[in-house]
């Protein structure tokens, strides 16, 4: 918790500090985009996979839509 009234840094030093910080953050999403661009699709089976919600009842089925791919219950 801070002093209240009291201010600690100048309105530039918080503001470069948030600007540097941007920068940082803004690098690593595009870089994260960037390799989700170039890395290959998921398989299908894969849809489901770490999804932590119950009770959907979902199901995702194959081409034919008789083969069951995965079941989320």
């Amino acid at each position: 918790m801070s002093d209240p009234g009291s201010t600690y840094r100048t309105c530039d030093e918080i503001s470069g500090v948030r600007q540097d910080i941007e920068k940082e953050i803004i690098k690593e999403v595009d870089e994260a985009i960037a390799k989700a661009k170039e890395s290959p699709m998921p398989e299908p089976s894969e849809l489901f996979t770490n999804v932590y919600v119950k009770g959907f009842g979902t199901e995702s089925f194959g081409v034919d839509r008789k083969e069951v791919r995965a079941v989320l219950l």
